[in-house]
């Protein structure tokens, strides 16, 4: 058994809740350090406090857990449910304000919260497979129904003000995004940095010319993580799809498609032309959302260069091949690329 999930679980006391791997525990102590080692020890007490709590029959975990535990469930009344367990963190809180404020429109519902477990209790979406796998069989037909998504969405205004939340306080794009920018800076040094410095210079223009040109009132609250694992279909019989897990981020709209450009990896491995299929995608989106495709692709740029510099922060300086590697190709196939409206006033 792997030493940390030893230490953390025990072998001779509680069991491991199910779905709970060696790369799991692995992946949290590293990202939490103490705080997720201890996070994972109570793991199990605090499944069994939900358990109690809201009443709930537990059934199988869902595969492929990234930072929090998610496992299905069912209420007294045989609701289906979904639990799901993260480090207590501003991130969580944020998602929770997020799920407030869209109250279920074209969005998960939130059946309840507990904050100091950091518990959240979700409605399931059924019969729940992802965007992706339509993705994989054919990519306009789900970058279409993502188009959909992201105007549903854009379509509410959401402001963090908006009564149906009540007065709070969330993150942007802006800070968020300029931090990252700032702290791969200090990361890097003196020297070059892991990433291709031709790529970050110019990420770092079209940031500071989309935040430059871009209207104050047109910013609204973001899901913040939008792509094909977030979209999944909610009926066996139309082509509806709900959306999970927002970050709750406040920017403009045209930011909102910045992560589903460059998703799944899948269809990029068994593509024979990137920079086709990036235009074609923000072709489709920028129709079905009317948005404006020169944004898009921008904010698609500096948002793979973002993605890049988090896996840097999250993995370790060195550049890691098999998740760094292709955010930066995602923005090499796509600053080149030309559309019909006229393109922000390039400096040089």
């Amino acid at each position: 058994m792997n030493r940390i999930l030893e230490a953390v679980v025990g072998i001779n006391s509680v069991p491991t809740p199910p779905g709970v791997s060696h790369e799991f525990a692995d992946r949290i102590s590293r990202a939490f350090g103490d705080a997720g080692r201890r996070w994972l020890s109570l793991l199990p007490e605090t499944i069994a406090r939900c358990v109690r709590v809201w009443d709930l029959t537990l059934e199988a975990p869902f595969e492929d857990l990234s930072f929090q535990y998610v496992i299905r469930a069912r209420r007294a009344d045989a609701s289906p449910v979904v639990l799901k367990l993260g480090v207590p963190r501003d991130e969580l809180v944020g998602e929770v304000r997020a799920l407030r404020l869209y109250a279920g429109r074209g969005v998960v519902r939130l059946v309840a919260w507990d904050h100091a477990l950091g518990a959240l209790l979700l409605e399931r979406v059924e019969p729940g497979f992802e965007l992706a796998e339509l993705a994989t069989v054919d990519d306009i037909a789900a970058t279409r129904n993502g188009g959909a998504a992201v105007r549903s969405l854009v379509a509410l205004g959401l402001k963090p003000e908006t009564p149906a939340g009540g007065a709070i306080s969330i993150g942007s794009v802006e800070g968020d995004w300029a931090q990252a920018f700032d702290g791969y800076r200090q990361l890097a040094g003196r020297g070059s940095g892991p990433l291709p410095a031709d790529v970050i210079h110019d990420a770092e223009r079209r940031f500071g010319r989309l935040l430059s040109s871009g209207a104050i009132g047109d910013r609204i609250m973001l899901h913040g993580d939008l792509h094909h694992h977030n979209i999944l279909k909610s009926s066996h019989d139309q082509d509806t799809w709900i959306v999970i897990d927002p970050k709750g981020v406040v920017g403009e709209p045209a930011c909102e498609v910045a992560s589903f450009l460059r998703n799944p990896g899948s269809v990029f491995a068994h593509d024979d032309d990137h920079s086709r299929t990036m235009h074609r995608r923000v072709e489709a989106i920028a129709s079905v959302a009317d948005l404006d495709p020169l944004r898009i692709r921008d904010w698609g740029v500096v948002g793979a260069v973002i993605s890049a510099i988090w896996c840097i922060e999250d993995d370790g300086t060195d550049l890691n091949p098999t998740v760094s590697r292709l955010p930066i190709a995602c923005a090499r196939w796509l600053a080149p690329l030309r559309f019909s409206r006229m393109p922000l006033r390039e400096d040089h």
